[in-house]
């Protein structure tokens, strides 16, 4: 998020410069170290007061290389939670040993390290708040908490009740079952009604084209042998050879138009047969068809006819102008 990257370099920034001038002169700072331990040298251990005595420039320098190291993590987003919380802690030694102002005796100064020590408290604050930014994410706790519960519900799951938490959503998704099946039965026996019927119509197209098929070929055959017939008059007149030959050819026509008269009807059948059982697939494909269509075609016909309705008012408008200037050309007159 921009607001981060904005943000982080803008907090870090006191504690990269700070940080910087306590690893280049310490002494400053190590004098205040020093003072903290003889003023409270009764309250603190004898390990912490000797390492604050002995080498207080090295724990100077310690501070301002961690914060330093945190802020240029902090302002780069690298680990930015752990870099803020890293600099937290070490907003802790500085506040309280550098801005004691509680030991202060001049007003002026006392009010200058009590500023002092409010502003510490305020970057801490910022510092932690930056530590639990989570940028959306979950956080660790409630991964963790979810976890729990999950493995909660689980050993629910597994143990005596579980059998009856299963019991009761088999009962509930039953239930529903039932409800739902009632109408979902209803609407398949429309559908197979509307398929059935759309079948037999196409079985009683086929059988109508089967009937004309046979009647039809029984008429072939009839016509064959009276071509046949015909021939066998011209033949004669023309030869005894040509009325043979008529003779046979009528005979082959006439079995072949009785043997495919049959092969017809018996493909004619086949045709009633395929028509009855892809009736009901053609039927849906036609429909699913309708169905994709109509929205493109329904937008075709709005365009179609906005684009009429303009060239109408245009049309009108340019009629009017005509009649106006006819008008006012009469009045000329």
């Amino acid at each position: 998020m921009l607001v981060r990257r904005i943000a982080r370099p803008m907090l870090a920034s006191i504690f990269v410069i700070m940080g910087a001038d306590a690893l280049r002169d310490p002494s400053g700072r190590a004098v205040a170290v020093t003072g903290f331990a003889d003023s409270y040298r009764s309250a603190l251990p004898d390990a912490v007061c000797g390492a604050m005595e002995s080498a207080p420039e090295n724990l100077v320098r310690a501070n301002g290389l961690v914060q330093v190291g945190g802020g240029l993590m902090l302002a780069a987003g690298r680990y930015p939670r752990v870099a803020a919380g890293t600099l937290a802690a070490s907003m802790g030694p500085t506040t309280v040993i550098g801005h004691d102002f509680w030991n202060e005796s001049d007003p002026a100064q006392r009010k200058a390290q009590m500023v002092q020590f409010l502003k510490n408290l305020g970057l801490t604050g910022g510092l932690l708040l930056a530590a639990v930014d989570t940028e959306g994410k979950p956080s660790l706790g409630w991964r963790g908490r979810r976890a729990i519960h999950k493995m909660q519900e689980a050993v629910v799951t597994a143990g005596p009740g579980g059998a009856d938490t299963t019991a009761r959503h088999g009962a509930e998704l039953t239930e529903t079952a039932a409800q739902r099946g009632a109408e979902w039965a209803d609407a398949a026996r429309r559908w197979g009604g509307d398929v059935a019927d759309s079948a037999g119509s196409a079985g009683h197209r086929g059988s109508q084209w089967a009937d004309a098929a046979l009647h039809r070929g029984a008429e072939w055959a009839e016509t064959a042998r009276k071509r046949g017939a015909e021939l066998t008059d011209v033949a004669e007149s023309r030869g005894a050879g040509l009325a043979e030959t008529a003779r046979k050819r009528g005979a082959e026509l006439a079995d072949a138009a009785e043997s495919r008269g049959a092969e017809w009807a018996e493909a004619a059948g086949d045709w009633a047969g395929a028509a009855g059982h892809r009736g009901g697939e053609w039927l849906e494909r036609a429909q699913a068809r309708a169905q994709a269509e109509a929205p493109q075609l329904g937008r075709r016909a709005q365009a179609r006819a906005e684009k009429a309705a303009r060239r109408s008012a245009r049309a009108a408008g340019n009629l009017s102008d005509e009649v106006k200037r006819s008008g006012l050309l009469g009045k000329s007159r």
